[in-house]
């Protein structure tokens, strides 16, 4: 349940983020990091690499949720079965 979940919030995270990427393209920036700092032009809308990756989080939503589907029935099936076993 755990890693549907954490498929599921990352996927719709970076499915967003590509998407609007791919629509409204990318400002210039520079941003500093731990090996300095890091120059990034000025992204059209349109790229196609933007929309594969909105795809591909796409496909990360969806096996999340489908995790999550799956697992949660069968983890309440189990907890089920153990109370019944103790008693």
């Amino acid at each position: 349940m755990i890693a549907g979940g954490a498929m599921l919030l990352v996927g719709a995270l970076m499915g967003i983020f590509s998407y609007t990427a791919y629509t409204a393209g990318n400002p210039e920036r520079i941003l500093d990091g731990f090996e300095g700092r890091t120059y990034y032009p000025k992204e059209a809308p349109g790229s196609p690499g933007r929309k594969l990756q909105a795809y591909i989080s796409l496909a990360t939503v969806s096996i999340g949720a489908l995790l999550l589907v799956v697992s949660a029935p069968v983890y309440l099936i189990g907890r089920r079965l153990r109370q019944a076993a103790e008693e």
